[in-house]
């Protein structure tokens, strides 16, 4: 592999590794409180002349604020290296899509330190789950990752459906009280899982033989991303069902798609054999 093209596999994994700890510390951050820490302020804070926090909620809330700037940098210079190396095309607009989304994500961001409302919560946190899927596909795509051996799709089904009872365990409402290290635990899981799913849709997306399992896969993805965001919401009656709905409906497909998975591949080893008798 030629030192630029080393480089640039770096940068990007390690951009899609920074948006999912983004995505994480901001979880916890709004879990424990800490928007409204700075004095309901931004950019500034509430310590020394404005630009550094004063207690440790307010910390919490200025390094979410310097990660993602820090994120929002590399996701710039992840785009400008991709278009730069000329790469293919729906990388460059799914990347285009992410860097276009930053402006968007800051205000949202603003809002909710400025107003705390509901629904820029939700914006918010939804509108960097797109992010990070527009980030993972044109990574994906501009260095090939959907294309190594060693993403194995039965290992990837295999280890998604896994990961469901655990998931569904620490569904808000159900055994455990969603405390800020419950809530970091459960979107990490979840977003493993949703990161598992979109990998399988890449993977097998363009195979004739596998079409049904890409299908499968993004139809898993969307009943996660529901599910994440459910997360947000304030818990009522039809938000617990929805939820439920979404995580039973979740595991039949995966156990669907790793199912046609391993009778396709068990059909391919036994055909050579056949076509021998």
């Amino acid at each position: 592999m030629p030192p630029s093209e080393f480089r640039f596999s770096h940068l990007a994994a390690a951009t899609v590794a920074g948006t999912f700890a983004l995505l994480l510390l901001g979880i916890y951050t709004a879990a424990v409180g800490a928007g409204l820490a700075c004095d309901a302020r931004w950019p500034f804070c509430d310590g020394w002349m404005g630009l550094f926090p004063a207690n440790w909620p307010s910390f919490v809330e200025w390094f979410h604020r310097l990660v993602a700037m820090i994120v929002g940098f590399m996701i710039l210079g992840t785009w400008l290296s991709t278009w730069h190396r000329g790469r293919s095309r729906r990388a460059v607009v799914a990347l285009t899509m992410a860097v276009g989304l930053l402006p968007v994500q800051i205000w949202l961001g603003a809002e909710t330190v400025l107003s705390y409302e509901s629904l820029y919560l939700i914006a918010h946190f939804s509108t960097a789950l797109i992010i990070f899927t527009s980030l993972m596909l044109g990574v994906i795509w501009s260095t090939n990752w959907h294309d190594s051996a060693s993403l194995d799709i039965r290992q990837l089904l295999g280890g998604t459906l896994v990961l469901t009872v655990p998931f569904l365990t620490l569904t808000p409402g159900f055994t455990v009280i969603h405390s800020p290290n419950i809530q970091l635990l459960y979107y990490g899981i979840g977003l493993a899982m949703f990161t598992g799913v979109v990998l399988t849709a890449v993977k097998t997306s363009g195979r004739d033989s596998r079409s049904v399992v890409t299908w499968l896969s993004a139809g898993a993805a969307v009943l996660l991303a529901i599910q994440l965001t459910a997360g947000r919401l304030v818990r009522t009656d039809l938000v617990t069902t929805l939820d439920w709905a979404a995580g039973f409906t979740l595991i039949i497909v995966l156990s669907v798609a790793l199912w046609v998975t391993l009778t396709r591949d068990l059909s391919q080893r036994r055909r050579p054999s056949s076509l021998i008798n």
